[in-house]
């Protein structure tokens, strides 16, 4: 039995019909998450790696010339410095820097991650999340953010459930489905009414987190902030939405 993903007659489509298809695959949000097995980077001499939540979108580049071909014109290529692409060691990371979100984990594993960027080309990171439960080391570790991602476009502050330490927090586990389709609503929302309900200090965050970046005046460039409770909900924006 053919599956109902398979439409063999594609390659009979108008070139600007297949190349629509593409492109509209290949531009879907991608959420990737930090990751390393070992705790302790420079005992080890690992480098924090990124892996995609689900399937990336870049992989649809694969498929075949045509869209392998949009996808460079589309997607950034990044390489660690000094590597060969050639290398089958070499991790070559694929994305489009204004649809992905990296989620960068704890505090302690989000400060690794940046000391390691140096080792690349370019990171052009424009959307992070972060989880946090210390604002003294959120503060500091924005601090450093200003200034190593000046291209930032949002900034999404979860907070971390209490019971979670920072130990278990820097393991190697990954990103659920559910909290990255989160991140991609908040990050790709519009309207100025949040999709979920912000952090009950969401004001002293603002103001904490928010000079880091210069402040949140509207007529300044910085980041979009948006500051979550550890747990979510939605606000009644969202749900309007979700009910339509």
């Amino acid at each position: 039995m053919v599956p109902t993903t398979y439409f063999p007659l594609f390659r009979q489509l108008p070139p600007e019909i297949r190349r629509h298809v593409w492109r509209e695959a290949l531009g879907e949000w991608a959420v990737w998450y930090t990751s390393h097995p070992h705790i302790n980077l420079q005992a080890s001499g690992l480098l924090i790696r990124m892996k995609p939540v689900g399937e990336a979108p870049f992989r649809v580049g694969f498929v075949c010339q045509e869209s392998r071909q949009l996808m460079k014109r589309m997607y950034t290529k990044l390489l660690p410095s000094g590597s060969d692409s050639r290398s089958s060691s070499t991790v070559v990371y694929w994305l489009i820097p204004d649809r992905t979100i990296v989620y960068l984990g704890c505090t302690a594993r989000a400060t690794d991650f940046l000391d390691i960027i140096q080792a690349y080309k370019s990171l052009p990171l424009r959307h992070l999340v972060l989880r946090w439960s210390d604002l003294v080391g959120v503060t500091r570790f924005s601090h450093s953010l200003a200034y190593q991602c000046p291209e930032l476009q949002s900034f999404t502050l979860h907070a971390a459930d209490r019971e979670t330490t920072p130990e278990l927090c820097r393991c190697d586990s990954p990103l659920s489905k559910h909290l990255a389709d989160c991140y991609v609503t908040i990050t790709a929302w519009k309207d100025r009414t949040l999709p979920y309900l912000e952090h009950p200090e969401s004001e002293l965050l603002n103001w904490s987190v928010g000079e880091c970046f210069g402040g949140r005046d509207e007529e300044m460039d910085g980041p979009r902030l948006y500051f979550l409770p550890s747990k979510l909900q939605a606000s009644a924006a969202l749900k309007r939405l979700l009910d339509d």
